[in-house]
């Protein structure tokens, strides 16, 4: 969920030694379009030359400014930044994926330079790159947004070098950050419409476990299959809409109620063998969470009292804020905190003690060097996380609503669905994970249960991870990988994302899987068989 605050503001002074070291100095200027919709909704972008250098692949980075929007409670005017890279297989014609980073409050252009699933690995001295031969634009456009309002270089408006860090001027939910999402997509298609596809790939990390399956589900078109969970809630069908191909979550944290129990047994039962709390503490998380009154208890009342007065997600209600708040703010601390407060562990790789210096900061301070920022157009200053979305999601309790009924309804719309979990994550852990993929309440969760695991056949000589299948649901535990799967295993991520995209099954990428419009798949139903057990793999 929120990640790991770094320090990157040091970095300004190194600008003036680094003449030569990423590449040439362009100049760019910007262009700037406005909508044919509305005048004051604006598209300002340029092509980049930065982080993304094989030769003939096209980049661009820009915002896109969206006015006032009193009635959807958007009462500022929100300047969304992105960066967009072509596929360097085919662009006209590959798919186009949208990343989002999780937090609430991530920036997504972080992935992007810091040997995630980007273009560029940014080195040591945080100005030079060497590219990624892992990166996801091997096989798919790629689209970097960084959201909502105020996360990244993404800003409402510049008070000096920053964004105005005002609370009332961002979202606040995962819904309402939906909304703003489909809004700039709407815009970004106008401007870019050699990149648009009659379907789209949503991809997302941490918490990207609400905004992914909340995105989707909203751009979903009625009509297409979609059960209509944003309907049923009282969302309008008005406005854009774009069919969704795949939807891959990386390590999510996608129904806190659900999850949650799985911190204390993760925590002293994991397959690595790390006992990272005692018996007596993993005791007290388990019992704070069953107990009368405690997280369980807490989270349904959260759930109740949502769907009854604010049946849209918009967290304008204070009472259901309330109820909603104080529920994380329990199981957060006397759940999940448990480990964070007596292991000593990094939550979100267990095999790390802290303080811990990885994933390393060099991709952030590479976007805050002042020469990248002007190569970009950026207006302010990168934050790589920013605490003030982050108090707004926690302040509505938007942590306790979960999204297991809108990835059932994508999944039972013939979307891709790609649960992936790293198993040295703590934060969101494998075990977690694998009980969102096994409570998904679509029409074969019976059949995808009934699968085994099978290994991940990474390459020739490596197996990286296992997986079931079923159809389009995948739900995989990749090994010796922390929160940032990418990043300690790119090419199984890498591997995983791909053979999704073409509708094969992750285990081998040789078997085609994809639903067909009728309901039907091209060749028999596949599922994964095998003996094995997802947790029979200890550490190497």
């Amino acid at each position: 969920m929120v990640s790991k605050v770094f320090s990157v503001w040091a970095v300004l002074g190194l600008v003036l030694a680094t003449e030569g070291v990423m590449g040439r100095s362009i100049a760019p200027t910007d262009s700037v379009v406005a909508s044919r919709h509305d005048p004051d909704i604006k598209v300002t972008f340029r092509e980049t030359h930065i982080c993304e250098t094989t030769p003939n692949v096209k980049s661009y980075s820009g915002y896109i400014t969206l006015p006032s929007i009193s009635a959807d409670h958007q009462h500022y005017k929100a300047n969304i930044f992105f960066w967009f890279f072509e596929s360097r297989a085919s662009p006209r014609t590959a798919p186009l994926t949208i990343w989002l980073q999780g937090g609430p409050g991530a920036a997504s252009s972080t992935q992007i330079a810091s040997g995630h699933n980007g273009p560029c690995i940014v080195q040591p001295d945080a100005v030079s790159t060497t590219p990624n031969p892992w990166s996801w634009n091997r096989v798919s456009n790629m689209l970097y947004i960084d959201q909502p309002v105020q996360t990244g270089f993404s800003y409402d408006d510049e008070k000096g070098v920053f964004s105005s860090e005002d609370p009332r001027r961002t979202v606040n939910t995962t819904a309402a950050a939906a909304r703003v999402v489909r809004e700039f997509l709407d815009v970004w298609f106008q401007e870019f419409g050699q990149y648009k596809r009659d379907s789209i790939n949503i991809w997302s990390q941490s918490y990207g476990g609400h905004f992914a399956p909340a995105i989707a589900s909203f751009l979903l078109p009625p009509g297409k299959g979609n059960t209509g969970v944003y309907r049923a809630r009282g969302h309008k069908d008005a406005g854009f809409h774009i069919g969704i191909d795949s939807v891959g979550i990386i390590n999510g944290v996608v129904d806190l109620a659900i999850q949650a129990p799985f911190y204390p047994k993760f925590a002293i039962n994991n397959t690595y063998g790390i006992k990272t709390i005692s018996d007596e503490a993993a005791a007290f998380a388990t019992q704070r969470m069953i107990q009368p009154g405690g997280c369980a208890d807490q989270a349904a009342a959260c759930r109740e009292m949502q769907q009854r007065y604010d049946v849209e997600n918009r967290g304008t209600n204070a009472s259901v804020n309330g109820v909603c708040a104080a529920a994380f703010a329990f199981c957060w601390a006397n759940v999940y905190g448990v480990y964070e407060a007596v292991s000593g562990r990094n939550p979100f790789d267990i095999a790390h003690l802290l303080p811990d210096s990885s994933p390393s900061v060099y991709g952030q301070e590479f976007l805050n060097n002042e020469r990248v920022r002007k190569e970009l157009g950026a207006k302010v200053n990168f934050t790589d996380t920013s605490n003030v979305v982050a108090n707004g999601f926690i302040a509505t309790g938007d942590f306790v609503r979960g999204y297991t009924s809108e990835l059932a309804s994508l999944l039972d719309a013939g979307v891709k669905v790609a649960l992936v979990y790293g198993d040295r994550d703590y934060r969101a852990n494998w075990l977690g994970g694998e009980a969102i993929s096994l409570a998904l309440r679509h029409t074969s969760h019976l059949a995808f249960a009934a699968a085994s695991y099978v290994d991940i056949t990474t390459n020739t000589s490596y197996t990286g991870g296992r997986v079931r299948q079923q159809n389009n649901l995948s739900f995989s535990r990749v090994f010796q990988a922390g929160h940032e799967i990418p990043y300690y295993q790119p090419q199984t991520a890498y591997e995983i994302f791909a053979r999704t995209l073409r509708g094969l099954d992750v285990a081998t990428g040789t078997v085609d899987v994809t639903l067909r419009g009728n309901g039907s798949y091209r060749g028999r139903e596949y599922s994964t068989a095998s003996q094995f057990s997802v947790d029979d793999v200890k550490a190497p």
